[in-house]
């Protein structure tokens, strides 16, 4: 077994290759610490498995948003975000379900989506679509006829199987491995006790991750972290 410090230095060599790949404002700075790191294990394991869903159960500003994007660029996913805006409705999320369903089935492109049940909450339709991507991986009557004829076409273009295999059903077993959905739910209220009671896939078909809070030693070592970056303590 590896010891924490090479698996914290391997961890450090990835975030300096992310943020040399990404915009200053997409630059990540994460304290490694003992509970970031199996935390980050367990969601990179979750993405790394075929049809891997997984409820992430915290409170916010526990670095929850930074492990997803961190173990997606591990494990090459495309991180699939969604913005709510005022006027996203239920068309507006049927459009990016098609475009993120096509990436993974028609290009064969592993994708992480993720969202907060409370993003979700404010699109009519979109938890149930969500529930049922994690127990059947599809969203039920999402393609038209005219859609499937040109998801056909398209995969019949990128697929060296094409003439052995239904193509169908070849972008449909790609979508089901790649689509990887990344929950995230507060235990504050009742709202995640009510999920779970109307969608039980959501409980029985993911990976439950719950954070705690943070142990002493994380308090100690981001506190330690920002007093060493502070102007008035240098050297």
């Amino acid at each position: 077994m590896q010891s924490s410090t090479s698996v914290k230095n391997a961890l450090s060599n990835i975030i300096t290759v992310y943020n040399q790949a990404h915009s200053k404002a997409q630059l990540i700075g994460l304290q490694l610490f003992t509970y970031m790191i199996e935390h980050l294990g367990r969601i990179s394991r979750i993405v790394k498995k075929p049809k891997g869903h997984g409820l992430l159960v915290s409170l916010g500003g526990n670095g929850r948003t930074t492990l997803i994007k961190l173990a997606a660029f591990i494990n090459d996913c495309t991180l699939f975000k969604i913005e709510f805006t005022k006027n996203y409705g239920r068309t507006e999320w049927l459009d990016d379900m098609k475009a993120m369903f096509k990436q993974a089935g028609v290009d064969d492109r592993p994708i992480v989506f993720a969202l907060t049940a409370t993003e979700a909450g404010t699109c009519a339709g979109s938890i149930e679509d969500v529930s049922s991507i994690t127990n059947s991986g599809e969203v039920p009557n999402l393609f038209s006829q005219d859609d499937i004829e040109e998801i056909r076409a398209e995969v019949a273009k990128q697929s060296k199987q094409a003439a052995s295999v239904d193509l169908l059903q070849l972008f449909s077993r790609r979508s089901q491995n790649n689509v990887h959905v990344l929950l995230s739910m507060s235990p504050a209220g009742d709202d995640l006790r009510e999920h779970l009671r109307r969608y039980p896939a959501l409980g029985h078909c993911t990976t439950i991750d719950w954070f705690l809070p943070w142990p002493a030693e994380a308090l100690q070592s981001v506190a330690v972290a920002q007093l060493r970056e502070s102007p008035f303590l240098a050297a």
